[in-house]
């Protein structure tokens, strides 16, 4: 019980697991918000585009899978839209934003 309590401490509620998390969420959050504008690049491949259009029907959710999201990311690397490209740069380099403690018990 408590191995596994102390895996989850150690791998999946790590910073840098948590940050990458959230990094990728941004990166999905900001892509969505451009193809709804349609401003996304046209680049981005159709099955990551039938994501983004909330229109998945279950051939593409069986296909899709993290290759074609690293693929996607890539291609934002030099979107025109700053915000995306810069997010996706950040998480192809691993340049992760720094956590910041808000109490003076943070154990990091």
């Amino acid at each position: 019980m408590f191995i596994r309590y102390y895996a989850y401490w150690q791998i999946y509620f790590h910073k840098t697991t948590r940050g990458l998390e959230k990094l990728i969420q941004s990166i999905w959050k900001r892509a969505e918000y451009l193809y709804h504008e349609n401003l996304l690049d046209e680049e981005t491949p159709k099955l990551i585009l039938s994501f983004l259009a909330g229109k998945v029907d279950l051939e593409n959710y069986l296909m899709i899978d993290d290759t074609d999201i690293f693929q996607a990311i890539k291609i934002w690397t030099g979107s025109k839209n700053a915000i995306l490209r810069d997010l996706s740069l950040r998480m192809l380099n691993r340049k992760l934003f720094k956590t910041y403690c808000f109490s003076r018990k943070c154990s990091f």
